[in-house]
């Protein structure tokens, strides 16, 4: 049986997608003492979680719909595999033995809640979309005041993200791309994204209290005093805000391969693999970086770009591909389908 063709937007907008996250690691080392680190990391944390959940709920259909609990499990087991990895990258390079197998903070929580997304979502299908969209979004808005959650089993994650997931879930993929990729959209969609750019530029000092809101796992009492009370109506603006700029990012990414392409099929391996390579930078090369180009200054950046796509590539070639098609869909071709 022959593979169905792969639609090429997807591939392309999940490798810049992956490319993102390993850069926005990269960036935040760097963001206590460096404004250009800290415009970058705005830059990104403003949608590129959001457009990465929300996609996965787009390919999550046929998993979802059919109850495809070993599939499911899988992520489960990913997320073990993930923390063991970063274990690992945390003994080698900082000798902290430290393990907590549901509790998380860093990289491996997004494994864990694709889990939880997809067992909820199994769970939320059989009532009205539009009441399920609704009261996740409430739910998230009031969470915020619950110092208790966390960490713990990535609850404020789970629970901040569910509605980008949950979007794409609903979302028809091909009734969506039509009207994002009309000429006036894509014009508008460039110009919010230029805007976003400006806004971090000059309005760095500002927009960054706001950080605890982007990493979707701290209670409102993290935010500024005078915040605090705002805080579900900042976490609805970040909501209208991301998914205005996840439809930008469709409208504009290309809908032709490229060299890259193939490897946007790969997320999940460069995402696994990249928290080490990530660990090894901090460690063993950063600071070769930053004393001679000094945290001040925007080199510092440009050279951080270079780096984070060495980084992407090195995770995202097809001699791991095998391993991870196994673990997410044994006894399947899971390429075989766009689905």
């Amino acid at each position: 049986m022959g593979e169905t063709k792969r639609t090429p937007l997807w591939d392309n907008l999940k490798f810049m997608l992956i490319f993102l996250v390993v850069l926005g690691h990269l960036a935040d080392y760097y963001t206590p003492e460096s404004r250009y680190m800290r415009m970058a990391f705005l830059f990104i944390y403003s949608f590129h979680m959001p457009a990465f959940i929300f996609t996965s709920g787009l390919f999550c259909k046929k998993t979802v719909n059919t109850k495809n609990y070993q599939r499911i499990f899988s992520y489960f087991v990913l997320y073990v595999l993930i923390k063991i990895i970063h274990w690992l990258a945390r003994f080698i390079f900082h000798r902290d033995i430290a393990f907590s197998l549901l509790s998380e903070s860093s990289v491996p929580w997004y494994a864990f809640a694709l889990f939880a997304f997809s067992l909820m979502t199994i769970f939320f299908k059989q009532f009205n979309p539009k009441y399920v969209m609704v009261f996740s979004v409430i739910l998230a808005l009031f969470a915020g005041f619950d110092k208790n959650l966390g960490d713990k089993l990535m609850l404020m994650r789970i629970i901040n993200f569910y509605p980008f997931f949950f979007a794409g879930y609903i979302v028809n993929k091909e009734k969506l791309i039509a009207p994002l990729k009309k000429k006036p959209v894509m014009v508008i969609s460039s110009v919010i994204m230029i805007a976003l750019l400006a806004a971090v530029i000059f309005q760095e000092k500002r927009l960054y209290d706001l950080r605890p809101l982007l990493t979707g796992k701290n209670p409102y009492t993290t935010l500024k005093d005078n915040l605090v009370n705002r805080g579900p109506l900042l976490r609805l603006g970040y909501y209208l805000g991301s998914s205005a700029l996840i439809c930008c990012l469709i409208s504009l990414t290309p809908q032709r391969n490229f060299p890259f392409t193939p490897m946007g099929a790969r997320t999940v391996q460069a995402y696994a693999i990249h928290c080490f390579l990530i660990k090894a930078y901090g460690s063993m090369i950063s600071r070769h970086i930053t004393r001679p180009l000094g945290m001040g200054s925007i080199w510092l950046l440009v050279i951080l770009i270079p780096i984070a796509l060495v980084i992407t590539l090195m995770c995202s070639p097809k001699i791991f591909e095998k391993p991870f098609n196994f673990l997410l869909s044994p006894g399947t071709n899971p390429r075989a389908s766009d689905e």
